[in-house]
This record gives C-alpha cells, sequence and structure tokens, in this order.
C-alpha cells in the first residue's frame, strides 16, 4: 500500500496548535521562512533534515509527519513485507523529486528512534 502524505498539512496543523506564526517557526528551526510556506503550501518536497529541524522546534518526533496511529507491542519486520510506503510529494503528482519513506516501525508508540528505508 503507498499512501501520499501531506507534510505540509500536518506541518500547519502543529503549528497553529501551537500558537506560532511561520516567522517564530523559522526563528526556531533555524530555517528559512519562505521554505517553511513552502512546505506548508505542498510547492517543496522536503527532505530529512529540515523535517528534523522543524520537529525539534514543534517537539514533535519525526514519524509524527508521517503517521498517526500508534500500538503497544513488538514491531517485526520480515524481509518482503515492507509495511504502508509514505511518498513525499510536492502539488504536481508527476514530480521527480518525490521520495518513498518505508517505515520500519511505523505506529509504534514510545520510540526514540525513526527507523526507514527511504
Amino acid at each position: 500500500m503507498n499512501a501520499t502524505v501531506n507534510v505540509g498539512a500536518k506541518l500547519t496543523q502543529i503549528r497553529e496548535a501551537r500558537q506560532l506564526s511561520t516567522g517564530q517557526l523559522a526563528e526556531r528551526s533555524e530555517l528559512p521562512e519562505d521554505l517553511i510556506l513552502q512546505i506548508e503550501s505542498g510547492d517543496f518536497i522536503p527532505s530529512v533534515t529540515p523535517l528534523i529541524k522543524l520537529g525539534r522546534a514543534l517537539g514533535v518526533r519525526l514519524g509524527t509527519f508521517l503517521d498517526d496511529a500508534e500500538h503497544l507491542g513488538p514491531v517485526v519486520g520480515r524481509k518482503g513485507q515492507l509495511t504502508t510506503s509514505v511518498r513525499f510529494a510536492g502539488k504536481s503528482r508527476a514530480s521527480s523529486g518525490e521520495l518513498d519513506f518505508h517505515a520500519l516501525a511505523q505506529g509504534k508508540s514510545g520510540r526514540s528512534m525513526e527507523p526507514f528505508l527511504i
């Protein structure tokens, strides 16, 4: 299964819940405000580095941008049985800059690592 995640919408939702402007988030994350605006609008496909900076600035884990469901217990990953992949895409579906992330611990609560195959 392949799902397109709207990272920009999740970023906007989290930023607004914390009552931050894009300028304040830019200052906290040390990223340009125009980059944040492009991510939120879906015009830019972020790599892992800006997402990590944004996650730290907002106090959320990287996986918050990738999945919502959490469950307890161990997560087992077997060869050939990748979980749902997440595609980072801009507004254009035909973008050559799309990245597919396969979460290796999707939905695992309380994790302190974010293992992915990209």
